[in-house]
């Protein structure tokens, strides 16, 4: 090319075809997978400090009661 010629890029669009559709559906999938491990992760924690708490207060309450 010659400086004084001009080089121009054309945008074209296009469609999505199957594999586009599907790596978005995967992407969503993922997230939602993603979403609802975290959420039972936190669960799981929650029942493991409420069962602890609940072996605590048994405790308590059978020295407690001793006395």
């Amino acid at each position: 090319m010659d400086e004084d010629e001009t080089g121009y890029i054309t945008m074209k669009p296009m469609t999505h075809d199957r594999w586009s559709v599907l790596i978005l559906a995967l992407n969503v999938a993922t997230n939602i997978f993603q979403d609802l491990s975290d959420g039972m992760a936190a669960g799981s924690m929650i029942a493991a400090q409420h069962a602890n708490q609940k072996i605590y207060d048994r405790k308590f309450n059978e020295i407690t009661r001793e006395q």
